[in-house]
């Protein structure tokens, strides 16, 4: 090999504390306290209904334009249909 185009990274290559954590092993990490999407609910249950293609139109629209989603607008108002008829 000419040695005019060698190039040693041995010393490049050396352990930086300042990058990650020493002695850390990478994996899969796991859950940690406080990570992840907060619970909007505290017992959410599932449910399947079924809209006209009208009504799921007007539903995405509003929900664009409120910049919330389809399942919050329809999450609310059936809060305030059970508030109204006492139910809630």
């Amino acid at each position: 090999m000419d040695s005019r185009y060698y190039l040693d990274l041995s010393r490049t290559l050396e352990h930086d504390p300042s990058v990650g954590e020493a002695g850390k092993t990478f994996g899969h990490g796991g859950a940690r306290p406080g990570s992840g999407r907060k619970r909007i609910m505290e017992e959410p249950e599932r449910v399947t209904a079924d809209f006209e293609r009208a009504e799921i139109d007007a539903l995405r629209t509003m929900a664009e334009e409120r910049e919330t989603s389809v399942a919050d607008l329809i999450r609310r108002a059936v809060s305030q249909y059970l508030r109204r008829a006492g139910r809630n």
